[in-house]
């Protein structure tokens, strides 16, 4: 095994050694994963109070164990060791119930197994029964090296949802607690209640706690932010449980009943098998309270495969080597970011996405955090869960904030990001200010925080909105620490509709490296071996098309045909290539593999320039005259800007040469005074307090998140009650089954007592022919006895009276076959009395099951 950076122990094979057998890879539960159980029976369990004081939770590991040692058997667990000031995890085997404190309590650090399988499967061979205990990964994998099931071998896993790595441990006693002479620590400590969020480390001069605020430890596994890569898609932490038994917390008991939360521990048992159930059942003797519990009401434990917070993880990593432990996990748990990057991120739109890949590559390369922040889904214009037209998600996924339902629930990003900066690309036009729920007025973003501005457009001359919408901006945008516009006719328009100074900026798309836009063109392959025209066409139109032909014709290029992402426009010319692009990176390309472009739109002319392309722009009208002109006119390029309407009628107008010597000067400078405007304003000092507004959002916000959660509920109850209801109507749909079937076992007891009664009338019957056959037989033999005393008579004077003796034998014969006669149908009778009393018993038993089924019904 070898620790991987963070300490995580992972196989490695000697090659040098490797026979490849495969036996490791057929072994491995990973690879090979064992049938596990549905969990089929939940219980609350308390041990006795004494065992409680000392157990992480309800303490029926403890009693478990106990059941055990009283069956001469071992247990294998986990146990805290420390050597020469380190302190690590391993699995170890105890013998006797003195010993259950070595295992007793939580441990939220990976263990070391070392020959612990091999052990228990000597144990096992031995005849010894063995109570093996672990996470769900362990126990698939004992199941697997003992290979064959034993019946003496009882496995019980904790509800695990992952752990740390003993070099995290350590290196937060070293940065956080520097306590001399420490004894020893505690994961989890009752001393201020049953809770799973307190630290205690224990010196020569007592204890010292450390609760979820005040340790880094316990913000590291409470949130998630640091736990083992596999630990987040855990196959053996499903509804398929490998353990007899799962233990856990009984968090959350206090919904099923009050009583049971007592801030002494309840453990939640879960018995996944017959074995697990016997194991129980043999334990409750030692057991102080139990009760089965639906299981729903555990479910806020880990019973799902899937577990969130793997993004944090890879923030952690990211700043783990610079902030060392303590202080990253303080970071990546709190979401603590610099700056809060708002705007529509993953709109369907090549130049907003691109403006917000520009920002936060400028911002990232200043050394600050960021997160970005798209629109609520309360917005009409709902937001996608990725970027959209990016064909790999350019963000790390720590950076990318959670969607939030609403701008109420929104007062959360207060807690995590230190100052704001809305971006560019038309947020303020009202059409998408009112679509996008009006977030870019940062109305959910408390006054003690700084907001920014950063390049606002609102894309036309003047503000076409309502006047309720003007005067709710001019409100919010008072509340801006800076603000800055894209197009230089909007330094009038927000100082004359909205009372606010502002400063003119280039698009942030000028801000970014453009190695950043490089090597987003590497991900794609060129689209032609020769030389194109690129024509980027918002908004199609006849005389658009001339002016593209009449130029492709000119140049003697064929022509690359780009729409916006958001539709399709295919033309049937032969000149023209249609290209359905759908990402970013491919959009790029196009323009920058290019001899020429064409483009009606704003970005598609931005990314000519920064390309260093010859361009021709068509003015396009509805969608904003002044952002072509500001940009246009500082570079002096203007006569790159063209009506299309207009000069199709004149198409031989020779197209301007752009010197691009004299535009990279100029643009140097321009982005020079931008990068410096927005530097400037994130340095600058900043001291305000929250305002009563803010008081009362944040107060609107606690009571929209506590309608939420009882909504939640009752929509969990409302469910619960509904699983009632059907198992209801299918109780009750088995009663009236039974009861029919009673009905007709009733009738078949009626017709059995006809039968029974007809029967015995028949016996009765038969009675009194035995008895007459009897007598009939008593006769006979009484008559053979009185033959038989003649016989001897007349045996003693054979010779006088030998003819009567030859007569009477031949009587004597025809009696005996009489009496043989007599006796056979004798015999018979008796045999049918016997069946006649076998059918009497059977009718009885019968009648009284009757009788027990008409009292339970």
């Amino acid at each position: 095994m070898k620790n991987d950076v963070a300490g995580y122990p992972h196989p490695v094979v000697n090659q040098a050694k490797c026979i490849d057998c495969g036996a490791c890879e057929q072994i491995c539960p990973v690879l090979n994963c064992p049938d596990g159980d549905d969990y089929s029976e939940c219980y609350a369990a308390w041990a006795d109070d004494q065992t409680r004081s000392i157990s992480s939770s309800g303490g029926i590991f403890s009693v478990l164990a106990e059941t055990i040692f009283e069956n001469k058997g071992i247990v294998a667990g986990a146990e805290l060791i420390k050597d020469k000031n380190q302190f690590f995890v391993e699995h170890s085997i105890i013998s006797d119930v003195n010993q259950i404190y070595r295992l007793r309590g939580s441990k939220y650090i990976q263990s070391r197994t070392k020959q612990i399988y091999q052990s228990v499967k000597n144990e096992l061979e031995k005849g010894k029964i063995v109570l093996f205990s672990g996470t769900p990964c362990q126990i698939a994998a004992i199941k697997k090296y003992t290979d064959k099931k034993y019946d003496r071998l009882y496995t019980v896993e904790v509800l695990c949802k992952g752990f740390l790595s003993e070099t995290m441990l350590n290196d937060y006693i070293e940065e956080s607690l520097q306590l001399d002479h420490l004894q020893t620590i505690e994961f989890r400590n009752k001393e201020r209640g049953w809770r799973s969020d307190q630290f205690t480390a224990i010196t020569d001069a007592g204890k010292q706690h450390k609760t979820y605020p005040d340790s880094a430890f316990e913000h590291a596994y409470h949130s998630n932010s640091a736990l083992r890569h596999s630990c987040y898609h855990c196959q053996f932490s499903g509804k398929k449980r490998q353990a007899d038994i799962s233990l856990g917390d009984f968090w959350g008991i206090e919904w099923f009943d009050q009583s049971w939360n007592d801030q002494k521990g309840t453990s939640l048992v879960l018995c996944n098998t017959k074995k697990g159930k016997e194991l129980l059942d043999l334990s409750k003797r030692k057991i102080q309270r139990i009760q089965a519990v639906p299981i729903h009401f555990a479910e806020i434990n880990r019973l799902h495969e899937d577990l969130e917070g793997e993004e944090r993880r890879e923030r952690f990593d990211s700043i783990r080597k610079e902030y060392g432990f303590s202080k990253a996990s303080h970071i990546v748990s709190s979401e603590k970011y610099d700056i809060g990057l708002v705007g529509p991120w993953s709109v369907e739109n090549y130049g907003s996405n691109l403006s917000y890949f520009a920002l936060y590559s400028l911002l990232t390369s200043w050394g600050y955090s960021v997160l970005m922040i798209e629109r609520p889904e309360s917005s009409a214009w709902k937001p996608n869960n990725k970027p959209k037209l990016f064909i790999s998600n350019p963000y790390p996924q720590y950076a990318l904030s959670r969607f939030f339902r609403n701008k109420f629930e929104m007062t959360e990003l207060n807690e995590k990001c230190d100052q704001f900066i809305v971006g560019s690309d038309q947020l303020f036009f009202h059409e998408l200010y009112r679509s996008f729920d009006d977030y870019a007025s940062l109305s959910f973003i408390f006054d003690n925080k700084k907001k920014i501005a950063m390049a606002a457009s609102v894309g036309r001359d003047g503000f076409e909105g309502s006047d309720y919408q003007r005067d709710k901006l001019s409100i919010e945008l008072g509340r801006f620490h800076a603000v800055s516009v894209r197009e230089k006719s909007a330094i009038d328009l927000f100082k004359n509709t909205f009372g606010i100074s502002a400063e003119w900026v280039l698009d942030p798309v000028f801000l970014c490296e453009k190695s950043a836009y490089i090597q987003l063109i590497k991900k794609v392959e060129p689209l032609l071996n020769r030389e194109y025209i690129a024509a980027y066409i918002l908004d199609p139109s006849e005389a658009k098309k001339k002016i593209i032909l009449s130029i492709a014709q000119q140049k003697q290029m064929p022509i690359v045909l780009l729409t916006d992402a958001a539709m399709d426009w295919v033309d049937t010319n032969d000149s023209i290539i249609n290209v359905s692009v759908k990402n970013n990176e491919t959009w790029l390309r196009v323009i920058y593999d290019s001899a020429f472009v064409i483009t009606d739109s704003f970005h598609g002319t931005c990314f000519s320039i920064i390309f260093e392309k010859q361009f021709l722009s068509l003015l396009n009208r509805g969608r904003g005259e002044s952002r072509f002109y500001s940009l246009l006119d500082e570079i002096k390029c203007s006569k790159q800007l063209i009506i299309a309407e207009e000069l199709h009628k004149c198409l031989d107008v020779a197209i301007p040469i752009i010197d691009y010597c004299a535009v990279n000067q100029t643009m140097e400078k321009l982005v020079e005074v931008s990068k410096d405007w927005l530097k400037r304003s994130l340095d600058d000092s900043y001291s305000k307090r929250i305002s009563d507004t803010d008081i009362i959002r944040k107060d609107i916000s606690q009571l929209d998140k506590e309608i939420h959660q009882n909504t939640d509920r009752s929509l969990n109850s409302e469910k619960w009650l509904e699983n009632v209801d059907k198992d209801l109507r299918t109780t009750q749909e088995s009663v009236v089954a039974t009861q029919a079937w009673l009905g007709n076992v009733d009738k078949d007891l009626r017709t059995t007592q006809e039968s029974v009664a007809a029967i015995q009338a028949w016996l009765g019957k038969v009675d009194q022919d035995l008895r007459t056959t009897q007598d009939e037989i008593t006769a006979i033999q009484q008559n053979m006895y009185n033959l038989s005393h003649d016989m001897n008579s007349i045996s003693l004077s054979a010779e006088k009276n030998q003819q009567d003796i030859s007569t009477t034998q031949q009587w004597l014969n025809n009696t005996h076959e009489r009496v043989n006669s007599l006796e056979q149908r004798f015999l018979a009778y008796e045999e049918r009395i016997n069946q006649l009393e076998q059918v009497n018993k059977t009718k009885l038993k019968l009648y009284r099951k009757k009788k027990q089924l008409t009292s339970r019904k």
